[in-house]
């Protein structure tokens, strides 16, 4: 170790593994968060596993069993609970064969995951739900139906499907009055002094993920869904689905279509 004169990795990636790991019953909230974004993991898994080959490129045999399981899934404010699951892996690939988790309804996830390198995964996933809240925070409160697909390697990954909000509310955040800069807005760079490293750091860094997405997901609105703020209480609704897509070339989502609307109130 030093805290000095030396570059790149610390960790050859040539080093062998040779790892067995035999956990029964072990207490989830017992592992470290590998994210902020699920938060209050709680249930018990048996894993039984071998890791060999090297650190760059893993050899992984073995099987996850999760039950009674429960997290936060802190961005979108939502408890997913009585998380089952069975998850095979082999070599190099991760196979979810059923993750089960509700919230309000059923989500089930299904497919595998390629592990090959670990910093450029691929993909084979199928995302289901039912009736299941996708959303409970200050932006909202909505139920949904969902079949998507995600496919691909890393740098070419392929989003497609349907979702279809059920009923909820959608929270028109609330104007302070201020005009702000975005993290995006070239007017950021003509104030802010790009040479500190703390001042960089404000600045989106590119993803690689959202570099080469692709995405074509179809978004049905039912009636009973309300935009809502101190304002406004106006019911949204489509009669052709909306369109979801990715402009890769500015890492940002787009919505097309029409979303109408024939009652409500809005105080001017």
């Amino acid at each position: 170790l030093a805290f000095a004169g030396v570059t790149g990795s610390r960790v050859p990636h040539d080093r062998a593994i040779d790892a067995t790991i035999d956990a029964d019953s072990l207490p989830l909230d017992s592992i470290p968060p590998l994210s902020d974004a699920v938060t209050n993991l709680k249930g018990r898994a048996l894993a039984k596993f071998t890791v060999t080959g090297t650190i760059d490129r893993p050899d992984v045999n073995g099987r996850v069993t999760l039950w009674n399981g429960s997290a936060r899934l802190a961005p979108l404010g939502v408890t997913a609970s009585y998380v089952a699951g069975n998850i095979r892996l082999v070599h190099d690939t991760v196979i979810v064969e059923s993750l089960v988790a509700h919230s309000n309804g059923v989500i089930r996830l299904t497919g595998g995951i390629g592990i090959k390198t670990l910093t450029q995964p691929s993909f084979a996933l199928k995302l289901t739900a039912n009736n299941a809240r996708i959303i409970d925070n200050d932006n909202g409160n909505l139920y949904a139906n969902a079949n998507v697909s995600l496919n691909g390697p890393f740098n070419n990954v392929d989003v497609t499907g349907f979702a279809h909000v059920l009923r909820g509310v959608i929270y028109i955040p609330e104007s302070t009055g201020k005009t702000l800069v975005g993290a995006g807005d070239p007017a950021l760079y003509a104030v802010a002094d790009t040479t500190n490293i703390g001042v960089r750091e404000l600045f989106p860094s590119q993803s690689p993920l959202l570099a080469n997405l692709r995405m074509n997901v179809a978004l049905m609105v039912d009636h009973d869904v309300f935009v809502r703020s101190n304002d406004a209480n106006v019911e949204v609704y489509t009669d052709n689905p909306l369109r979801i897509g990715v402009n890769r070339a500015k890492q940002t989502f787009l919505v097309d279509g029409v979303l109408l609307s024939d009652r409500g109130e809005y105080r001017f």
